[in-house]
């Protein structure tokens, strides 16, 4: 492998197209940075819920909206049962005893137990079981039983389901009676109008002499020139490209332009340039080419001092990201295996 850096030399070079640089390689791209309005038909379910999406036209909207929409409502889904504390004929429920008290706990013999009551009372203290005591009128004796007039029975599960459904607008295709809605969403994209790449060989001369650099399958590292954002309404721009050209062969429908992006990279006459390839003699003049046997071959407009730092660079942002990678596992690993070790 042959490695040269020196002086780009080229008797007839190219001319770029955007900043109009002589140069031996040149990449002009033109952008297209668009508001596009997508419509979509969401078909309902009875319970208001969507089941199917899809995407319509501009023209297709337009009809159903014409077909007219009404607001309504729907009940929602009934999900899941969850167990809770419902009580039927909540209006007979007089007062709440757990119906399993006398039975949680052993009683005493004497009938006037009950909490404080199960202590010796004086006359007319007005506990259960001392002469004083009355019931009042409504209330029921104790223990009350699961089931009684008194104490309502209690439901083992009560019903829970997604929440009432409001739309509105909601649209009937008379066709078949299925109801659906309309909306509409703008997304930014943008798309590729015009993009070329020219190349020439050249020369690169040092102080040894000059070597012919053929670039065809090389890697090549140009210099950024243009990167430029053209909106529209603001004026020709310098560049003079006939846009509608390229726009009449793309989509246009339900697209509102934002802006033309312009981007150059060049690699100029008269930069210095470092080469590596493989050298191979032609009419016994040196010719750098791209290996036959795969290896690399690339072009820049740099020193190889600066390619060698950014390789380092590069090789230092990797190592910490490894680090990072690795002791991000490490510590995933040891949670995991703490996580599966019993409680003590």
């Amino acid at each position: 492998m042959a490695q040269v850096y020196g002086r780009i030399l080229c008797n007839r070079p190219l001319v770029s197209e955007f900043s109009r640089q002589p140069c031996v390689y040149y990449k002009s791209e033109i952008s297209w940075e668009y508001d596009e309005v997508e419509c979509y038909r969401k078909y309902l379910n009875s319970e208001g819920d969507v089941t199917y999406s899809e995407r319509i036209s501009e023209g297709e909207y337009q009809n159903a909206l014409r077909l007219g929409s009404r607001a309504k409502s729907y009940p929602g889904r009934m999900t899941a049962k969850k167990s809770g504390l419902g009580y039927s004929a909540p209006s007979s429920f007089q007062k709440r005893v757990d119906p399993g008290y006398s039975d949680s706990f052993p009683q005493k013999s004497n009938p006037g137990y009950f909490g404080a009551a199960s202590f010796p009372q004086k006359p007319g203290s007005g506990y259960p079981g001392s002469d004083a005591f009355q019931k009042k009128p409504g209330y029921p004796d104790y223990p009350q039983k699961l089931g009684s007039p008194a104490y309502p029975e209690k439901l083992p599960f009560s019903e829970a389901g997604s929440p009432q459904k409001y739309y509105n607008n909601v649209y009937s295709d008379p066709s078949t009676g299925r109801e659906y809605l309309l909306e509409r969403e703008t997304r930014t994209r943008d798309e590729t109008l015009h993009s070329v790449v020219r190349q020439i060989p050249f020369f690169i001369e040092d102080e040894t002499g000059r070597v012919r650099v053929d670039p065809t399958g090389a890697e090549v590292e140009a210099m950024a020139v243009v990167d430029e954002r053209v909106f529209p309404g603001k004026g020709p721009s310098r560049f003079n490209f006939d846009l509608k050209r390229y726009l009449s062969q793309v989509r246009t429908e339900n697209r509102s332009t934002r802006s033309f992006i312009y981007k150059e990279w060049v690699i100029p006459v008269d930069a210095m340039a470092f080469a590596m390839g493989q050298v191979r003699f032609e009419a016994g003049d040196p010719v750098i080419r791209k290996p036959l046997s795969g290896g690399r071959f690339m072009i820049a407009p740099k020193s190889p001092e600066a390619l060698l730092e950014e390789q380092r660079s590069n090789a230092s942002s990797y190592l910490v990201l490894s680090i990072v990678l690795l002791g991000i596992g490490v510590f995933t690993v040891l949670y995991l295996l703490q996580s599966l070790q019993p409680y003590r």
